[in-house]
């Protein structure tokens, strides 16, 4: 149980510093980009409290994800999915505001819906339509 107190207390202090500063900030004054990074940091909190759902509240599940491993800690999790919207929100804004910048972050945003949704279907049934970790490229037109 001790295991748990610091990820908690990390995602405590990084709401206590995001909220404020996203609720100061106009969302209408944000670009696209940014709105859509602001879904995506929404989309992970859903993703872990899944899987911290069916890691640690119920038996037989495993991460797909090489990264992670198949027993996964609490801190592993968060470190992974706060350094994975760090990591993609400053790649994509080393990009151009252009069609290449939409669409890997659009690909994003629908990879983590996908991985939402095969979550919710393991839960509730056990078991995955596939047997790796899916990437979904979005193109719009």
């Amino acid at each position: 149980m001790k295991k748990t107190a610091p990820a908690l207390a990390v995602i405590a202090i990084l709401a206590a510093l995001a909220v404020p500063s996203a609720a100061s900030a106009s969302y209408y004054g944000l670009d696209e980009t940014d709105r859509k990074f602001l879904t995506l940091a929404t989309y992970a909190m859903i993703d872990y409290q899944q899987s911290c759902e069916m890691f640690y509240h119920r038996t037989g599940y495993r991460e797909m994800n090489p990264v992670l491993g198949p027993n996964p800690t609490r801190e592993d999790l968060v470190a992974f999915g706060v350094g994975g919207v760090a990591l993609a929100y400053g790649v994509t804004r080393m990009l151009p505001d252009n069609r290449f910048r939409t669409i890997l972050v659009d690909s994003i945003l629908a990879t983590e819906q996908l991985n939402i949704e095969e979550n919710r279907i393991i839960m509730r049934r056990l078991t995955s339509k596939y047997n790796r970790i899916m990437i979904v490229l979005k193109f719009s037109f």
